[in-house]
């Protein structure tokens, strides 16, 4: 396989599941030997994202901060191809969050699957407005427990069966309330 990488200094490539191995690796072309069945996993440094992996002729990546691919014995030769971006130059969006206990509070985008930590009080959080459209907010324990109720913009959003999920747009203002009142 060759690993075709924009700036190394942005993006690591490591092979292995668990503790994997960092690839040494330069601009432009870094033909590497992996075993069939071997995890390749690919992660942009921070301020960056990985904007395009190309697996041959095929996108698996687009636009996230880490991927993975399994290699098989058919991608003898094959050619995967790193782009990275600052993050930066793609978010763009701003949406602000306020959560009465975030110890107990998952916030994440749907179409990127990106989780973000949450403060206590306002949250003022960057997000990509072309491929981040929607966002859910969900108890950490979600299987088993709900949060108490989630506005956005002071309209009530409905509770589905785990989370509460929204469409999102620049400058939303979501309000987390997750603990129940007292009774």
């Amino acid at each position: 396989i060759t690993i075709k990488v924009d700036d190394p200094s942005k993006v690591v490539v490591s092979t292995g599941y668990g503790e994997a191995t960092p690839l040494e690796l330069v601009a432009g072309e870094n033909p590497i030997t992996v075993n069939s069945y071997e995890q390749l996993n690919f992660e942009a440094v921070d301020g960056y994202l990985l904007d395009k992996v190309m697996w041959g002729d095929y996108p698996i990546s687009s636009r996230v901060k880490s991927d993975y691919a399994w290699v098989y014995s058919s991608d003898e030769g094959k050619v995967v191809d790193i782009t990275t971006i600052p993050e930066a130059e793609v978010y763009t969006g701003t949406i602000y969050v306020n959560v009465d206990d975030p110890s107990i509070v998952k916030m994440q985008f749907l179409n990127s699957y990106r989780a973000v930590t949450l403060s206590e009080n306002e949250n003022e959080i960057l997000f990509d407005p072309e491929n981040e459209t929607a966002v859910a907010f969900m108890h950490v324990d979600y299987w088993t427990k709900m949060l108490y109720k989630v506005t956005r913009n002071g309209e009530a959003v409905p509770a589905g069966e785990t989370e509460f999920a929204s469409e999102i747009a620049d400058g939303d203002v979501f309000e987390v309330q997750a603990n129940f009142p007292d009774e």
